[in-house]
């Protein structure tokens, strides 16, 4: 419950009750106080429930108030959700009320308060004014044609990470006879990030490949193209539990094929200094080897026909003994309720993303393996470790916060 409604109902002063909560997107916040045995409606079953008051704003005035029912609610209603049949029931003692889950119209108030809050930011409108688009924040008319040279300001030679919507230097071309676009909504980038425009009519090929040469250092297709993640934004430490005892496993038999497979994967990480020779490591894993659709490593079978391989590392005896990083890791929810009504989207495929992370260099030789070409040990964080993908969210997480 909002604090704004919890004061219009008059129940005095808040009292801080000494609790966290962790709310569905992660975040933890301390309830005010804590209101009791409050009666709640639904159709002709009223049910007593407790409402934490948060410290929040309700921004539905006029509307109705915001107030969240939560799994206790839901456990004491014993509510039931048939997704077969599209119902949503409650029950209290014989009587049974049920909802049409296809009739509850909530997406779209909640697309159209997303929208409300992101376009009355401060942030586009002071960009409006900058660029003389203030005319084409009401209500888009009729497409018409028209044409637009956005030109991207070189961020790399700036000295402030958190870059601000006045720092794009936009220069918009609109014909005096045609209707504007509809809004953008731009968000501000870190100095290695730009945003592209696609037109309605296709780009010459000669102007792409020069924007594309212009930043060839951004766009990885080889290892040896990597740049590494700075060690002082983010390095993957191995701590153990207790008196581990360190572990040293043999090397697995390889038929022809999969010992062909290995050699080519050694000598591309020897090369661009990815592995490196260790002799006397405490830490010995042996490599695994799967098919994989895309892997990184592809070769020729009997029949002659490419096939993919990965070339893995089974660490299960080293992640036994590892101490385990709790770092919360994003739910898919999270991002498909970000992507409501959106009619566009793109990702990033980061290439050998966990191997732009360096690993401590008093860790690195836990990370030893074995094959039949010696034994080495990682520099950069491999797949298979344990703590892996904390590191990887948390370095995101460090390099893109100005866009969370």
């Amino acid at each position: 419950m909002p604090t704004s409604i919890y004061k219009s109902l008059n129940f005095g002063d808040l009292e801080p009750i000494g609790m966290t909560i962790q709310l569905a997107n992660r975040s933890v916040v301390q309830p005010l106080d804590v209101l009791k045995d409050v009666l709640v409606q639904v159709n002709e079953l009223i049910f007593p429930v407790d409402f934490y008051v948060l410290d929040m704003e309700d921004e539905t005035s006029g509307k109705g108030s915001t107030l969240i029912l939560g799994r206790p609610f839901l456990m004491i209603a014993r509510t039931k959700i048939d997704v077969h049949a599209g119902t949503l029931s409650m029950e209290f003692g014989d009587t049974l009320v049920q909802f049409n889950l296809f009739g509850i119209d909530l997406i779209d108030e909640l697309v159209e308060e997303f929208f409300q809050l992101d376009y009355s930011s401060e942030e586009i409108s002071s960009l409006a004014k900058d660029t003389k688009l203030i005319g084409c924040l009401g209500s888009p008319k009729e497409e018409a044609d028209y044409d637009e040279v956005w030109e991207v300001h070189n961020l790399s030679n700036s000295e402030n990470d958190n870059i601000d919507l006045a720092d794009l230097n936009l220069k918009v071309f609109v014909d005096n006879t045609s209707s504007l676009p509809p809004p953008m909504e731009l968000k501000p980038l870190p100095r290695y990030l730009k945003y592209a425009y696609l037109d309605t009519e296709q780009v010459p090929e000669d102007k792409l490949l020069s924007v594309l040469r212009q930043h060839k250092k951004t766009i990885g297709w080889k290892l040896s193209d990597l740049t590494r993640i700075n060690p002082s934004i983010c390095m993957h430490r191995i701590l153990m539990e207790g008196e581990s005892k360190p572990i040293r496993q043999q090397q697995r038999r390889m038929n022809t094929t999969i010992l062909d497979v290995v050699k080519k994967e050694v000598i591309k990480l020897l090369v661009v200094g990815i592995i490196y020779p260790i002799s006397g490591s405490q830490w010995v894993s042996p490599v695994q080897v799967v098919p994989k659709k895309f892997g990184m490593t592809i070769m020729k079978n009997q029949h002659d026909e490419l096939n993919s391989w990965r070339v893995c590392i089974d660490y299960q005896r080293l992640n036994q003994a590892t101490r385990k990083d709790h770092f919360p890791l994003p739910f898919i929810d999270q991002v498909l309720e970000k992507l409501a009504g959106k009619s566009h989207y793109c990702f990033l495929d980061g290439f050998s993303s966990y191997m732009q992370i360096h690993i401590a260099l008093e860790d690195q030789h836990k990370t030893t393996f074995t094959c039949p070409f010696g034994t080495f040990a990682y520099t950069h964080m491999p797949f298979g470790l344990c703590n892996a993908p904390s590191t990887f969210q948390r370095c995101m997480t460090s390099i893109f916060s100005d866009l969370l």
